[in-house]
């Protein structure tokens, strides 16, 4: 078995679908675009012609080789041979653009959506189920509430299984992931937040229950409840983003000691 069926790693198989994606992105001739996977340069070739910089990062010693030479009188594209899961991304502004390996999307995903590096806007091509969650489809789960202040997550586009090669057994979609302007959460709490919506999903219970062990006593988050217009007793599903920020915004506005050793932890 290759090392492209271990990844799972599927190809669009038409220049124009490759073209037409590109072209209906936010990517322009003053951008940066990072593309994991580039394979054979389907989607490398369209982006060489709509971006201003474009870094293609590929793990196949040969693949890479082979971009290397095609590219090698192109000024405007980097071909380097690297795992993108332990590469460090641009400290510069970018966007991304990549056809990844289903075995990876998990962890890339959440490797772009946690990074601290300058990301202005992504797309990436995910299992459709998978990426339905991240968009929030048809409600908003664990992952689309954990990500959403800081980005705004949708689907770009819904693709065929006859667009691929080989053809994939599962159906695919293009999450888009936008760096919001202004992040609903100031972005020092973004890692006490993903715990508080992790604490508040866990298990299945009740928010009142959920949400126990925090430093959040009872009469506070009945008078949250309250305030936000929903019940102690709803699963964690029933609430909604803005619900999920307003509770959380109590802990950056309390002067109780416990609630702000929560916020500073890591």
């Amino acid at each position: 078995m290759s090392n492209r069926e271990r990844l799972s790693q599927v190809f669009l198989n038409s220049e124009e679908l490759a073209n037409r994606l590109v072209n209906g992105t936010s990517i322009t001739k003053d951008d940066s675009v990072l593309e994991v996977g580039p394979g054979t340069g389907v989607i490398t070739n369209q982006l060489i012609r709509r971006a201003g910089n474009v870094i293609a990062i590929e793990k196949d010693p040969v693949l890479a080789y082979s971009l290397q030479e095609k590219y090698k009188d192109i000024p405007n594209v980097q071909i380097v041979r690297a795992d993108i899961l332990n590469y460090p991304l641009p400290d510069f502004p970018y966007k991304v653009f990549s056809n990844i390996p289903f075995a990876i999307e998990g962890n890339l995903i959440r490797i772009f959506l946690n990074t601290r590096s300058p990301l202005i806007d992504g797309y990436l091509f995910m299992r459709r189920e998978y990426a339905m969650r991240f968009a929030g489809i048809p409600h908003e789960s664990q992952l689309h509430i954990t990500y959403s202040p800081w980005f705004n997550l949708g689907i770009y586009r819904s693709l065929r299984r006859e667009d691929f090669q080989p053809k994939p057994h599962v159906e695919t979609d293009i999450l888009r992931f936008r760096a919001r302007e202004q992040p609903l959460i100031d972005n020092r709490y973004k890692y006490a937040y993903a715990r508080f919506v992790q604490q508040g999903y866990g298990g299945g219970l009740m928010i009142k229950q959920s949400l126990a062990p925090l430093p959040l006593s009872y009469p506070q988050l009945v008078r949250l409840a309250h305030d936000l217009g929903f019940k102690v007793t709803d699963k964690p599903s029933n609430l909604t983003l803005d619900q999920w920020i307003g509770m959380f915004s109590f802990f950056t506005t309390t002067s109780d000691l416990q609630q702000q050793k929560f916020l500073r932890k890591i």
